[in-house]
């Protein structure tokens, strides 16, 4: 049943997106998560690559969420086209040395491969300080905000004088 929950979710981002354009209001990039469910009938080898190349065509990156823990293997790097890899905030829980290591390595190898990096769950100065110390390109966490709606975020955005990237 998680595809019916997906589509209801890229139904109403999408929906969301096109109201902010027909006001005339600046538009804030938004990721949308799809699972390997979402893809249950088919060859994730051959039309999941097809899909993931499609989406980029249409302009759309692609970004590998919680790398490094779970599912997300070192060789999907290999086999798709990711734009981006989202570093798991499990990297942040235990901030040591030896997490710091693991996230200087998958650091340096998405720059070799092209690829952007995004750390999750920053907390800490420390951690935003050596995230961008090792070339980390965005961060995401509590350091910054808490989770908010899509209005209070444009409050705060608009609050903060906040540039939206492009």
């Amino acid at each position: 049943m998680s595809y019916k929950v997906d589509r209801y979710v890229i139904q109403e981002v999408t929906q969301g997106l096109r109201g902010r354009i027909d006001k005339g209001e600046k538009l804030v990039p938004v990721s949308i998560n799809l699972s390997r469910a979402d893809f249950q009938m088919m060859d994730p080898l051959t039309e999941l690559n097809q899909a993931i190349h499609n989406f980029r065509q249409a302009g759309y990156e692609v970004w590998m969420d919680d790398f490094g823990s779970g599912y997300s293997f070192l060789n999907y790097l290999k086999n798709f086209e990711f734009d981006e890899i989202k570093l798991d905030m499990i990297f942040m829980k235990d901030f040591d040395e030896a997490s710091k290591k693991i996230l200087t390595a998958c650091v340096k190898m998405a720059k070799d491969l092209g690829i952007h990096t995004l750390a999750e769950g920053v907390e800490t100065k420390q951690q935003l300080d050596f995230l961008q110390s090792i070339g980390c390109e965005r961060i995401q966490g509590f350091y910054y905000s808490k989770p908010l709606s899509t209005g209070e975020f444009a409050k705060l955005v608009a609050e903060k004088g906040i540039e939206i990237e492009n």
